[in-house]
Protein backbone atom coordinates (compact mmCIF):
# COMPACT_ATOMS: atom_id res chain seq x y z
CA UNK A 1 0.00 0.00 0.00
CA UNK A 2 1.44 3.40 -1.16
CA UNK A 3 2.04 5.66 1.92
CA UNK A 4 0.30 8.95 1.90
CA UNK A 5 1.75 12.22 1.33
CA UNK A 6 1.69 14.42 4.31
CA UNK A 7 -0.70 16.64 2.88
CA UNK A 8 -3.21 14.17 1.68
CA UNK A 9 -2.85 12.83 5.12
CA UNK A 10 -3.79 15.72 6.99
CA UNK A 11 -6.88 16.40 4.59
CA UNK A 12 -8.00 12.39 5.48
CA UNK A 13 -7.40 13.11 9.32
CA UNK A 14 -9.52 16.45 8.73
CA UNK A 15 -12.58 14.27 7.14
CA UNK A 16 -12.86 11.87 9.69
CA UNK A 17 -12.65 14.07 12.77
CA UNK A 18 -15.33 16.44 10.64
CA UNK A 19 -17.15 12.87 10.63
CA UNK A 20 -16.91 12.30 14.42
CA UNK A 21 -18.29 15.44 15.39
CA UNK A 22 -21.16 15.24 12.91
CA UNK A 23 -24.44 15.16 14.71
CA UNK A 24 -26.52 12.03 14.08
CA UNK A 25 -29.47 13.19 11.72
CA UNK A 26 -31.48 10.51 13.96
CA UNK A 27 -30.98 12.23 17.27
CA UNK A 28 -32.08 15.43 18.42
CA UNK A 29 -30.86 18.09 20.95
CA UNK A 30 -33.79 19.93 23.37
CA UNK A 31 -33.45 22.54 25.50
CA UNK A 32 -35.49 22.97 28.28
CA UNK A 33 -37.19 26.05 29.77
CA UNK A 34 -35.96 25.70 32.88
CA UNK A 35 -32.26 25.83 31.40
CA UNK A 36 -32.33 29.38 30.57
CA UNK A 37 -31.03 31.78 32.84
CA UNK A 38 -33.40 32.64 35.55
CA UNK A 39 -33.28 36.29 34.74
CA UNK A 40 -34.69 35.20 30.94
CA UNK A 41 -37.40 33.18 32.53
CA UNK A 42 -38.30 36.44 34.98
CA UNK A 43 -38.28 38.74 31.82
CA UNK A 44 -40.54 36.08 30.03
CA UNK A 45 -43.07 36.30 33.19
CA UNK A 46 -42.95 39.56 32.90
CA UNK A 47 -43.84 40.25 29.93
CA UNK A 48 -46.91 38.11 30.36
CA UNK A 49 -48.11 39.21 33.94
CA UNK A 50 -46.40 42.82 34.91
CA UNK A 51 -49.46 45.27 34.32
CA UNK A 52 -49.38 49.08 34.16
CA UNK A 53 -51.72 49.68 36.25
CA UNK A 54 -52.83 48.13 39.75
CA UNK A 55 -55.08 45.02 39.30
CA UNK A 56 -58.62 45.50 40.49
CA UNK A 57 -59.31 42.47 42.71
CA UNK A 58 -62.96 43.20 41.91
CA UNK A 59 -62.85 42.08 38.33
CA UNK A 60 -63.04 39.40 36.65
CA UNK A 61 -59.08 38.41 37.38
CA UNK A 62 -60.58 36.58 40.58
CA UNK A 63 -64.05 35.21 40.56
CA UNK A 64 -65.77 32.94 43.26
CA UNK A 65 -68.72 31.96 40.83
CA UNK A 66 -69.70 28.71 41.05
CA UNK A 67 -70.08 28.21 37.42
CA UNK A 68 -66.83 29.08 36.02
CA UNK A 69 -65.34 26.93 39.26
CA UNK A 70 -67.02 23.66 37.94
CA UNK A 71 -65.95 24.57 34.40
CA UNK A 72 -62.10 24.90 36.15
CA UNK A 73 -62.99 22.15 37.82
CA UNK A 74 -63.89 19.77 34.36
CA UNK A 75 -60.75 20.42 32.82
CA UNK A 76 -57.93 17.88 32.34
CA UNK A 77 -54.00 17.81 31.60
CA UNK A 78 -52.92 15.98 28.63
CA UNK A 79 -52.00 13.10 31.35
CA UNK A 80 -55.61 13.15 32.32
CA UNK A 81 -54.86 14.94 35.51
CA UNK A 82 -56.98 17.65 36.97
CA UNK A 83 -55.41 20.86 35.21
CA UNK A 84 -56.22 23.52 38.68
CA UNK A 85 -54.61 21.64 41.58
CA UNK A 86 -52.10 22.67 44.33
CA UNK A 87 -49.09 22.73 40.78
CA UNK A 88 -51.00 26.34 40.07
CA UNK A 89 -52.97 28.24 42.92
CA UNK A 90 -52.73 25.16 45.83
CA UNK A 91 -56.32 25.87 46.46
CA UNK A 92 -58.56 23.05 45.39
CA UNK A 93 -61.58 24.08 47.01
CA UNK A 94 -61.58 27.07 45.12
CA UNK A 95 -60.19 25.60 41.56
CA UNK A 96 -57.52 28.13 39.93
CA UNK A 97 -59.22 31.52 40.79
CA UNK A 98 -57.03 33.56 38.64
CA UNK A 99 -57.14 31.45 35.48
CA UNK A 100 -59.96 33.52 33.94
CA UNK A 101 -61.37 34.72 30.49
CA UNK A 102 -59.13 37.69 30.77
CA UNK A 103 -55.76 36.15 31.21
CA UNK A 104 -56.80 32.62 30.10
CA UNK A 105 -53.91 32.77 26.72
CA UNK A 106 -51.29 33.46 29.78
CA UNK A 107 -51.71 31.36 32.30
CA UNK A 108 -51.16 27.92 30.99
CA UNK A 109 -47.56 29.03 32.00
CA UNK A 110 -48.09 28.55 35.63
CA UNK A 111 -49.39 24.64 34.97
CA UNK A 112 -46.86 23.79 33.01
CA UNK A 113 -44.87 22.51 35.84
CA UNK A 114 -44.70 22.90 39.71
CA UNK A 115 -41.21 25.00 39.30
CA UNK A 116 -42.35 27.19 36.72
CA UNK A 117 -45.34 27.77 37.97
CA UNK A 118 -43.31 28.74 41.39
CA UNK A 119 -41.56 31.15 39.55
CA UNK A 120 -44.13 32.88 37.45
CA UNK A 121 -46.34 33.32 40.69
CA UNK A 122 -43.71 35.24 42.51
CA UNK A 123 -43.83 37.40 39.15
CA UNK A 124 -47.63 37.86 39.14
CA UNK A 125 -48.12 38.22 42.21
CA UNK A 126 -44.96 39.92 43.49
CA UNK A 127 -44.23 42.70 40.67
CA UNK A 128 -47.91 43.75 40.09
CA UNK A 129 -49.82 46.39 42.11
CA UNK A 130 -53.28 45.25 43.55
CA UNK A 131 -56.15 47.46 44.42
CA UNK A 132 -58.57 46.35 46.96
CA UNK A 133 -61.74 47.56 47.93
CA UNK A 134 -62.26 47.05 51.78
CA UNK A 135 -66.16 47.54 52.31
CA UNK A 136 -69.32 45.53 53.04
CA UNK A 137 -69.76 41.87 54.54
CA UNK A 138 -71.07 40.83 50.87
CA UNK A 139 -70.37 37.11 49.94
CA UNK A 140 -68.77 38.78 46.55
CA UNK A 141 -66.58 41.00 48.32
CA UNK A 142 -63.62 42.21 46.41
CA UNK A 143 -61.15 40.90 49.66
CA UNK A 144 -63.28 37.06 48.76
CA UNK A 145 -61.98 37.06 45.73
CA UNK A 146 -58.77 37.96 46.28
CA UNK A 147 -58.45 35.08 49.58
CA UNK A 148 -59.83 32.54 47.09
CA UNK A 149 -55.99 32.34 45.33
CA UNK A 150 -54.87 31.19 48.48
CA UNK A 151 -52.15 31.71 51.14
CA UNK A 152 -49.16 30.74 49.61
CA UNK A 153 -50.23 33.04 46.16
CA UNK A 154 -51.14 36.11 48.84
CA UNK A 155 -47.60 35.69 50.71
CA UNK A 156 -46.02 36.57 47.08
CA UNK A 157 -47.96 39.99 46.89
CA UNK A 158 -45.34 42.52 47.52
CA UNK A 159 -47.73 46.56 46.51
CA UNK A 160 -51.10 46.82 47.78
CA UNK A 161 -53.43 49.88 47.92
CA UNK A 162 -56.85 49.24 49.87
CA UNK A 163 -59.56 51.58 49.77
CA UNK A 164 -61.75 51.56 52.57
CA UNK A 165 -65.68 52.44 51.97
CA UNK A 166 -68.82 51.08 52.74
CA UNK A 167 -71.77 51.24 50.87
CA UNK A 168 -75.17 53.62 51.02
CA UNK A 169 -77.11 51.20 52.63
CA UNK A 170 -74.86 49.73 55.11
CA UNK A 171 -74.08 53.28 55.75
CA UNK A 172 -77.98 53.45 56.51
CA UNK A 173 -78.32 51.28 58.52
CA UNK A 174 -75.04 51.32 60.66
CA UNK A 175 -76.43 55.24 61.37
CA UNK A 176 -80.30 54.69 61.58
CA UNK A 177 -80.73 51.14 62.34
CA UNK A 178 -78.37 49.40 65.03
CA UNK A 179 -80.07 46.69 66.04
CA UNK A 180 -79.80 45.43 62.25
CA UNK A 181 -76.17 46.59 61.97
CA UNK A 182 -73.66 44.42 60.59
CA UNK A 183 -69.67 45.06 60.02
CA UNK A 184 -69.18 47.85 57.61
CA UNK A 185 -65.61 45.88 56.98
CA UNK A 186 -65.23 42.75 56.30
CA UNK A 187 -62.98 40.62 57.03
CA UNK A 188 -62.27 42.42 59.98
CA UNK A 189 -59.16 42.79 62.33
CA UNK A 190 -60.10 40.87 65.33
CA UNK A 191 -57.37 39.55 67.03
CA UNK A 192 -56.46 35.87 66.23
CA UNK A 193 -59.87 35.45 64.77
CA UNK A 194 -60.67 34.39 61.49
CA UNK A 195 -60.40 38.39 59.85
CA UNK A 196 -56.76 37.72 61.37
CA UNK A 197 -55.84 34.58 59.16
CA UNK A 198 -56.88 36.02 56.45
CA UNK A 199 -55.20 39.57 56.36
CA UNK A 200 -52.45 38.00 57.77
CA UNK A 201 -51.11 35.99 55.03
CA UNK A 202 -51.75 39.45 52.76
CA UNK A 203 -49.82 41.92 55.30
CA UNK A 204 -46.96 40.05 56.19
CA UNK A 205 -44.79 40.13 52.82
CA UNK A 206 -46.09 43.90 51.83
CA UNK A 207 -43.40 46.24 50.79
CA UNK A 208 -45.74 49.04 50.24
CA UNK A 209 -49.48 49.96 51.37
CA UNK A 210 -51.05 52.61 50.76
CA UNK A 211 -54.39 53.31 52.44
CA UNK A 212 -57.40 55.45 51.09
CA UNK A 213 -59.97 56.11 54.18
CA UNK A 214 -63.39 56.78 52.64
CA UNK A 215 -64.93 58.38 55.41
CA UNK A 216 -68.44 59.28 54.25
CA UNK A 217 -69.80 62.40 52.86
CA UNK A 218 -72.38 61.94 50.80
CA UNK A 219 -74.96 63.64 53.03
CA UNK A 220 -75.24 66.58 55.66
CA UNK A 221 -76.04 63.55 58.41
CA UNK A 222 -73.20 61.89 57.73
CA UNK A 223 -71.09 63.80 59.90
CA UNK A 224 -73.14 62.89 62.93
CA UNK A 225 -72.50 58.99 62.06
CA UNK A 226 -68.86 59.07 61.61
CA UNK A 227 -67.89 58.18 64.82
CA UNK A 228 -69.81 54.70 63.95
CA UNK A 229 -67.42 54.48 61.25
CA UNK A 230 -64.56 55.49 62.61
CA UNK A 231 -65.26 52.64 65.39
CA UNK A 232 -65.74 49.99 62.82
CA UNK A 233 -62.73 50.60 60.87
CA UNK A 234 -60.45 51.32 64.06
CA UNK A 235 -59.62 47.55 64.78
CA UNK A 236 -58.94 46.60 61.42
CA UNK A 237 -56.26 49.77 61.47
CA UNK A 238 -54.71 48.45 64.69
CA UNK A 239 -54.65 44.81 63.01
CA UNK A 240 -52.24 46.44 60.46
CA UNK A 241 -50.38 48.09 62.92
CA UNK A 242 -49.82 45.50 64.95
CA UNK A 243 -48.57 43.44 62.28
CA UNK A 244 -46.66 45.55 59.62
CA UNK A 245 -43.08 45.47 60.07
CA UNK A 246 -42.11 48.98 60.03
CA UNK A 247 -38.67 48.20 58.40
CA UNK A 248 -40.03 46.32 55.88
CA UNK A 249 -43.13 48.42 54.51
CA UNK A 250 -43.44 51.96 53.31
CA UNK A 251 -47.14 52.51 54.81
CA UNK A 252 -48.67 55.92 52.98
CA UNK A 253 -52.37 56.90 54.23
CA UNK A 254 -54.86 58.97 52.61
CA UNK A 255 -56.97 60.01 55.33
CA UNK A 256 -58.04 63.46 54.63
CA UNK A 257 -57.17 64.73 57.90
CA UNK A 258 -60.71 64.20 58.65
CA UNK A 259 -61.89 65.04 62.27
CA UNK A 260 -61.76 61.38 64.32
CA UNK A 261 -60.41 59.47 61.27
CA UNK A 262 -57.14 61.11 61.98
CA UNK A 263 -57.06 60.19 65.33
CA UNK A 264 -57.64 56.95 64.74
CA UNK A 265 -54.96 56.38 62.19
CA UNK A 266 -52.36 58.24 64.56
CA UNK A 267 -53.41 55.41 67.32
CA UNK A 268 -53.16 52.54 65.16
CA UNK A 269 -50.48 53.29 62.54
CA UNK A 270 -48.05 55.06 64.56
CA UNK A 271 -45.63 52.75 65.18
CA UNK A 272 -45.40 52.02 61.12
CA UNK A 273 -43.72 55.22 59.95
CA UNK A 274 -46.70 55.93 57.67
CA UNK A 275 -46.78 59.01 56.38
CA UNK A 276 -49.87 60.57 54.68
CA UNK A 277 -50.43 61.49 51.20
CA UNK A 278 -53.27 62.57 48.79
CA UNK A 279 -54.04 59.97 46.38
CA UNK A 280 -56.07 60.15 42.80
CA UNK A 281 -58.72 57.86 44.14
CA UNK A 282 -58.91 59.78 47.56
CA UNK A 283 -59.13 62.85 44.99
CA UNK A 284 -62.28 61.06 43.17
CA UNK A 285 -64.13 60.91 46.80
CA UNK A 286 -63.29 64.03 48.68
CA UNK A 287 -63.62 66.69 45.80
CA UNK A 288 -63.20 69.71 47.06
CA UNK A 289 -63.67 68.49 50.22
CA UNK A 290 -60.15 68.60 51.42
CA UNK A 291 -59.79 69.15 55.32
CA UNK A 292 -56.82 70.07 55.83
CA UNK A 293 -54.47 70.04 52.60
CA UNK A 294 -51.43 71.38 54.25
CA UNK A 295 -51.38 68.07 56.47
CA UNK A 296 -51.04 65.98 53.39
CA UNK A 297 -48.22 65.40 51.16
CA UNK A 298 -47.78 65.42 47.26
CA UNK A 299 -50.28 62.96 45.23
CA UNK A 300 -49.32 59.70 45.10
CA UNK A 301 -49.89 58.13 41.68
CA UNK A 302 -52.18 54.93 41.65
CA UNK A 303 -49.65 53.14 40.16
CA UNK A 304 -46.94 53.24 42.92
Amino acid sequence: MAQMAPLELRIAQKKKDMEEHQPNANTTTTTSFLDLPLELRNEVYAHLFVQDKPINCYKVWFTTAERHLRRLGREKNEDGSAAHDENCCGVKRYGCAHYDKALRPLTGILRTCRAVGAEARDVLYGRNTFWLGVGGSHETSPYLRLKTVGPDNLRRVRHLRAAFWCGRYAWYLATRHPEERSALFRPPGDGDGDGAQLWAPLVDGLRSLVLILELPLSGLDDRLGWPVWVAHVEPLLRFLGERIDPGETQVIVDDNYSPLLCEAVDRCLGRTGFRRARTPEGDVHYLGKRFDPGNLGEPVESGA
